[in-house]
């Protein structure tokens, strides 16, 4: 049995994302998605997040468009 994971198997009651969710959903490791947010990864935007303290946070509204973003950019390099 394949088990998928998208943004809607999240609880909807919370509007963030925690790094580790959000890395689960993307299918990538943490240190990769910290990359991401730091603008290292080249060929990709950053993706935007709300610090709180040392905690990073991704809101799903950006996750969303940050991922319509990314797919846009891929299928123009077809």
């Amino acid at each position: 049995m394949q088990h998928t994971t998208e943004l809607s198997d999240f609880p909807t009651s919370g509007s963030v994302l925690s790094l580790r969710e959000t890395a689960e959903l993307v299918r990538c490791s943490k240190a990769h998605l910290s990359n991401v947010i730091r603008g290292k990864v080249k060929g990709l935007p950053q993706l935007p997040v709300v610090r709180i303290g040392r905690r990073l946070l991704v809101r799903r509204d950006a996750l969303a468009q940050w991922l319509k973003t990314v797919e846009r950019q891929s299928l123009q390099m077809l």
